[in-house]
């Protein structure tokens, strides 16, 4: 078996095997749905007989994957020395996917630069999604950046960057700006403050069939009101009347956040992995 850049006569069955992971591989797949379409960074297969998984550096410095065969031995045996190899040369700062497969790729990344590993538990969302009585839901756009910035800076520093992790504003407002754009953000308006928001959701991963729920954060005095379950089932209507699956995952020990998604018309169906690293 090689772990080789993905030949261009091998993105068929590439697409196929994230497909078919679809759940714990959405961002993954939607970066490879736009390869050669201005997305920053590399697609590579371990290549035996067929593609058995699959891993994508992103220019950013985050590596997604999709190792389905992670559980079985002989995969295992010959994936770790090119593991070995890869992380010799690359030393990405996240890697996520299955919780499975962030777990066996730790295995190889240099242990004593690890700041955080977060172990999610993963959910679907199963028709029919009940609406929520909240104060209604807005669907954000470019000009609402500034109003959304604190939230978004909040979540990031609170359940994104492990101490030790560089954070740029920049960069996140960039990327904020780009969901914006993409219409990819949800948000319930302040009660008390016109013009502000109490929470907000947004869209991950939006690729054939399904999307990735994210990014949710609610300000502490808005708490307890339901806020997240309503965003997070007014993104899940939206995708299953389009045909589409809608996945989220919340942290193994974020008991009310799981029970604010079940509430939603979202149920367990995995689990989800994210390591941080230090730069070196």
């Amino acid at each position: 078996m090689g772990l080789i850049p993905c030949p261009p006569r091998l993105r068929g069955d590439l697409l196929s095997l994230l497909h078919a992971n679809r759940k714990t591989c959405a961002a993954f797949l939607e970066r490879a749905e736009a390869s050669g379409g201005g997305t920053s960074g590399e697609a590579l297969v371990f290549l035996d007989d067929g593609i058995r998984g699959a891993l994508f550096a992103a220019g950013e410095g985050a590596l997604f994957h999709c190792l389905p065969h992670v559980t079985g031995g002989d995969f295992r045996a010959a994936a770790a020395p090119l593991l070995s190899d890869f992380f010799a040369r690359r030393s990405p700062y996240c890697m996520l996917g299955d919780l499975g497969g962030t777990r066996f790729l730790g295995e190889f990344r240099r242990a004593g630069s690890l700041l955080a590993a977060r172990e999610y538990v993963l959910m679907e969302a199963v028709p029919p999604v009940p609406e929520a009585v909240t104060p209604p839901v807005a669907e954000c756009t470019p000009e609402d950046a500034e109003a959304l910035f604190p939230l978004r800076r909040a979540y990031e520093l609170e359940e994104v960057y492990p101490p030790g992790l560089p954070f740029s504003e920049e960069a996140m407002r960039k990327n904020l700006s780009a969901l914006l754009a993409s219409r990819r953000v949800l948000g319930i308006p302040r009660d008390d403050r016109k013009g502000e928001f109490a929470a907000m959701g947004v869209i991950n991963g939006s690729a054939r069939g399904i999307i990735q729920i994210g990014g949710m954060f609610t300000l502490g005095e808005f708490r307890s009101r339901g806020y997240a379950r309503a965003i997070a089932g007014c993104f899940a209507r939206r995708a299953l009347n389009q045909g589409m699956e809608a996945v989220l995952f919340a942290g193994t020990s974020n008991t009310p956040a799981i029970r604010a998604y079940s509430h939603a018309g979202f149920v367990p169906c995995g689990g989800f992995g994210i390591n941080y690293y230090a730069a070196f």
